[in-house]
């Protein structure tokens, strides 16, 4: 990546076109004073406005600013369509050419709402999917706006899952966007993913664009608890933001906001989100924006005679969560980036944390005429410098540090591939990327997370339980962990080696992963992913897509059940835990219910295919419904009113939350009912050596269900309840026996005849002896 295009991606959020009542944008000499202090050229704000906003628009067009339109709401729901903004648009377009960069659709559109056709955006999201559509067309059709790139309609506040009515956006814009914001110091690494990823929900295939994000000052925040994080934090933070974003290829990130609004308190979220005070003088993160700026400026001669080649860079003893970024200058300068991201702020007693210090050792495939180290939080200048040297050490602590490395005064134009460069993880969990090149990568100790390039790479996750990142291929990958020479991960690419990783993560393709004889992760992502567990005991999560899922040898486990899905547990005593979806499941593990009649698996997991699996583990949410086989099953229903079944076998059913029916069918069962009103089922003809332990019974809430047709009992007739310490039958007619002292108590039997003639049949044991009445029985056809 070139330095260059790393700060062309910087934007940042202002408040130009709404500066009334009392905001810090009101003065506009400030706001141009910080812009020209900040240094960023691109700014994200509202359709200019005739008579207020235009001519501040205009002096920073002038200027050399470029433009993010976001087209407004308000005057969406007073015309009832885009007619306002498009004249506004294609006015600014025709007077200041190529200064207006995007054109956006509605800012977080469930909050700010939008009317259309008796519709409301605030309850129905598929409106937004519509209107996006239609601002799209109008674009297109416009001479002077065709050409310009539009970006997508935004959420606020919403997962991917509640925003899931936006639906597929891709041919109403040309960028996915998403809004990110952080709290109470968390550190953005993962979050910048998540939020890439959210993106791409709704345009799987157009690049990414994250139109605000940022951190907040307020530390005690009135409206946000726990509340901010402080200026220096926020510094820290927003530096190492703009570095994810980049590696995670985001086109252009857009800080939220230039000043502290003035209009709310700076001691809440919304007052105290700018990297400058309201009054124009920079924060920590202003400044230090300023200075990253002047450190990585190319100025854009060509050099001759130096090699063009990247240098082949190893590292060594970097801290947990570090990460890594080549960029180059077009003098020939390289820029080797490196950032940690440790926890640095206590959220219960809102105070900085100080970051250990770790000394890395960085070396070079070759000398450099000079090499300088700097810290944006410091300053321009170099704080540390050596002249003809391949390595240095560096200390990093919780923030990105710079290494320049300039050009020995001599040398060749070198050509050919792009050179890699070698990682060495430290003792913590790192997370580490490879380049274009053919990299050597080495986790070490720790869980590592190890992302590889193009190249003819080396990764070798060391110790701990290491992952295999694929999920930013752009094609079909396929990888064997049991395999020990080097193999094609991603089609296209080189050749890689790779060594002690147990966990893989796949892309948006069909990907094929394949384990090893250890206990692995493998998780297909999107497409339609073949996944093949091996030895151990592994977990396999399938994701989006009709997925094979072969569990092998081992105890595995196998996430979540896609429509279409194959699942196939092989050896071993293999579970399926729907714990993660959001619905209901019914599924029958040998394809038939209680009276052997055939069905499909129906609702969360209509279409799959299960074989060899013999547990299920119900969701949260749903109310499920499972049906074991001739095995020995253990059934978990989790929360909802769920129907448990066992079948044959010594089976373990666990209600869980909620009003649950278990049944265990055939064999000696084990019921647990859990929270709720629980019905315990017995309509399988009593016989002796089956009788099922119930746990938890609870007198006066669950019932004990007896099948008339099971036990031979007439309709119209109700058995009588002997309960005492030695209860006889004392016919005639059937009778129900509960032993409530001794040994025996909890004992529940049957006594077919009432007379003794033949011997009474335990049924069930109730593990707490609870008392029972009549009334906790049930008697059904």
């Amino acid at each position: 990546m070139s330095a260059s295009a790393f700060l062309d991606a910087m934007g940042v959020n202002t408040h130009v076109n709404n500066w009334g009542n009392g905001s810090s944008y009101e003065d506009f000499d400030k706001v141009r004073g910080a812009l020209t202090y900040l240094g960023i050229q691109y700014i994200r704000d509202g359709v200019p406005i005739e008579n207020t906003s235009f001519p501040r628009y205009e002096a920073l067009a002038g200027a050399g600013y470029r433009f993010d339109f976001i087209v407004s709401a308000v005057d969406f729901n007073i015309a009832g369509s885009y007619e306002i903004d498009l004249k506004r648009l294609n006015a600014f377009a025709k007077d200041y050419a190529g200064s207006i960069a995007a054109i956006e659709g509605f800012n977080e559109v469930n909050t700010w709402t939008v009317h259309h056709d008796g519709r409301d955006s605030g309850t129905d999201l598929s409106l937004a999917h519509d209107l996006q559509g239609m601002l799209y067309d109008n674009l297109k059709a416009s001479p002077l706006l065709s050409q310009i790139p539009v970006l997508n309609v935004t959420v606020g506040g919403l997962s991917v899952e509640s925003a899931a009515g936006l639906g597929d956006l891709s041919a109403a814009s040309d960028y996915g966007n998403w809004h990110i914001y952080f709290a109470h110091g968390e550190q953005p690494g993962r979050n910048i993913a998540a939020g890439v990823a959210a993106a791409k929900t709704f345009n799987p295939e157009d690049p990414v664009q994250i139109t605000e994000t940022g951190n907040y000052t307020a530390v005690h925040s009135t409206d946000h608890s726990p509340g901010g994080v402080s200026e220096i934090a926020q510094a820290k933070l927003n530096l190492n933001l703009l570095f994810d974003a980049a590696k995670a290829g985001v086109e252009r990130t857009y800080l939220y906001e230039l000043l502290d609004t003035g209009i709310e308190p700076d001691t809440t979220f919304g007052g105290s989100l700018g990297l400058f005070h309201g009054d124009g003088t920079p924060k920590p993160a202003a400044t230090a924006i300023h200075n990253l700026r002047e450190i990585l400026a190319d100025n854009g001669l060509k050099a001759t005679g130096i090699p063009q080649e990247a240098p082949r860079i190893s590292l060594s003893d970097l801290p947990p969560n570090s990460n890594t970024l080549l960029l180059q200058k077009a003098d020939g300068r390289y820029d080797l980036v490196i950032w940690a991201e440790p926890d640095i702020w206590d959220e219960q007693n809102h105070t900085d944390l100080s970051a250990p210090t770790s000394y890395v050792t960085v070396t070079f495939d070759r000398p450099f005429g000079g090499v300088a180290v700097y810290d944006p939080l410091l300053g321009t200048n170099p704080v540390a410098q050596a002249g003809n040297t391949d390595s240095i050490s560096v200390a990093i602590t919780d923030h990105p540090i710079i290494i320049e490395l300039s050009p020995p005064t001599a040398g060749s134009v070198g050509g050919g591939a792009p050179a890699g460069i070698s990682l060495h993880g430290g003792a913590g969990a790192d997370m580490m990327r490879g380049t274009e090149g053919s990299d050597s990568i080495f986790g070490q100790a720790g869980d590592d997370t190890l992302v590889g390039g193009s190249g003819n790479d080396m990764l070798d996750g060391g110790d701990g339980k290491d992952w295999l990142d694929l999920s930013a291929a752009t094609g079909a990958a396929g990888v064997d962990l049991g395999r020990t020479s080097a193999q094609a991960l991603v089609a296209g690419h080189g050749q890689a080696t790779v060594l002690n990783i147990e966990n893989v993560l796949g892309g948006r393709f069909d990907d094929s992963l394949t384990g090893s004889a250890a206990a692995n992760v493998l998780m297909g992502g999107g497409g339609n992913d073949r996944l093949l567990g091996m030895d151990g005991n592994d977990t396999l999560l399938g994701g989006r897509g009709a997925d094979t899922l072969e569990g092998g040898a081992g105890d595995d486990v196998f996430i979540g059940l896609d429509a279409g899905d194959l699942l196939d547990g092989g050896a071993g005593t293999d579970t399926l835990s729907m714990a993660k979806v959001n619905s209901r499941s019914w599924i029958y593990l040998d394809g038939t219910d209680e009276k052997g009649v055939a069905h499909a698996n129906a609702y969360a997991a209509a279409g799959s295919v299960i074989v060899s699996v013999e547990n299920l583990t119900g969701s949260a949410v749903g109310s499920d419904a499972f049906w074991g086989d001739a095995g020995a099953n253990r059934l978990v229903g989790m929360g909802g009113n769920d129907l448990l079944y066992g079948k044959g076998g010594n089976d373990r059913l666990e209600g869980g939350d909620g009003n649950d029916i278990l049944s265990g069918g055939a064999g000696a069962d084990d019921l647990i009912g859990g929270a709720g009103a629980d019905r315990f089922v017995f309509d399988v003809a009593p016989i002796a050596s089956a009788a099922d332990r119930i746990t938890d019974f609870e007198a006066g809430l669950d019932k004990l269900v007896i099948s008339r047709a099971a036990f031979g009992i007439a309709a119209g007739i109700t058995p009588a309840l002997i309960a005492n310490a030695a209860p006889a039958a004392h016919g005639p007619g059937g009778v129900l026996l509960y032993d409530t002292a001794g040994g025996g108590a909890g004992g529940l039997f049957w006594d077919a005849d009432g007379l003794g003639g033949a011997a009474a049949i335990q049924i069930a044991r109730l593990s707490n002896a609870a008392p029972l009445s009549a009334s906790d029985f049930l008697f059904v056809a």
